[in-house]
Parts: C-alpha cells; sequence; structure tokens
C-alpha cells in the first residue's frame, strides 16, 4: 500500500502542530536509528550451518552407532543403528523370524534389530531380560504377574 505525500509548509502548521510534528519526526528517527543490524555476515551462516549440520550427524549417524550403549551389540544389519527400516522391512515381507533366526546363526545369541530393538536367543539373556531389569514396551503388560 502506497500512502500519499503530504507537503506541508510551515506557514501551514500552528506552532503545536509544529511541536508534535517535530517530536514524532524525532522520535522515529531515534527508533529507526536505534534498531539492531539484523544482517548476518557470510562467516556468521557458515558457522551457524556448520553446527546445524554436526548437530544433525551427531545425533542420528555417530551417537547411535558408537556412542550409544546398544553400539556395544551386534547389528542384525548395516542399517540397524540408524533405523527400524530392515525389521520393518522383513515384517513387511512376512519373514522377520527367518531373517532373526539367520542373523543370530551369524552373530551370536544377542542381536541389534534396530534403534531400540534388541533381540536374545538364549536362557540366560531371557533370564535377565523378563527379570524385570529392564523397561519394557506396552505390549508386555498383559503378561504381567500381578502375584
Amino acid at each position: 500500500m502506497i500512502l500519499p505525500h503530504v507537503y506541508l509548509t510551515a506557514s501551514h502548521l500552528s506552532p503545536k502542530q509544529k511541536n508534535l510534528l517535530h517530536k514524532y519526526i524525532s522520535l522515529n528517527t531515534y527508533c529507526i536509528a536505534s534498531l539492531p543490524k539484523t544482517e548476518l555476515s557470510m562467516l556468521s551462516i557458515v558457522v551457524l550451518g556448520f553446527v546445524f549440520w554436526s548437530y544433525l550427524l551427531y545425533k542420528f549417524f555417530i551417537y547411535p552407532a558408537f556412542l550409544s550403549p546398544l553400539a556395544a551389540i551386534p547389528n542384525a544389519h548395516f542399517t540397524s543403528p540408524f533405523s527400524n527400516g530392515w525389521i520393518t522391512w522383513q515384517r513387511f515381507r512376512g519373514q522377520p523370524n527367518k531373517a532373526i533366526h539367520d542373523a543370530h546363526t551369524r552373530l551370536g545369541p544377542v542381536l541389534r534389530l534396530g534403534l531400540t530393538e534388541i533381540s536374545v536367543n538364549s536362557v540366560e539373556g531371557l533370564n535377565v531380560v523378563y527379570s524385570g531389569n529392564f523397561e519394557k514396551d506396552k505390549f508386555y503388560i498383559p503378561f504381567a504377574n500381578y502375584g
């Protein structure tokens, strides 16, 4: 929206109007001059981008693959530390039991199937898991012992 310009001469204004106009102009000039500069230098944009991408790299790749408590468990698939995609695909194909069994024969009794999902294939491991030391999914609530 373009506002019309009004040109006034000093002869058309009363002293009170001149005083108000002067205060308005000086107030707006002061406010505009006191605003901080919002322009970012190229260096700060590069630094912010580097910090952002570093955070994403750490959160989604470095931590799950190397620093997570589950990182010591062998992965059933190379994508297991990063997503649940492999085990979800096996379930979609209708072959999760075969795939998990094949992975257990290759890698041992404990496997990492996804980001937060493990599979245990030993009696000792099952005793540790089901003895109440680990937080379980809502799926296991009907199997709880209330006695």
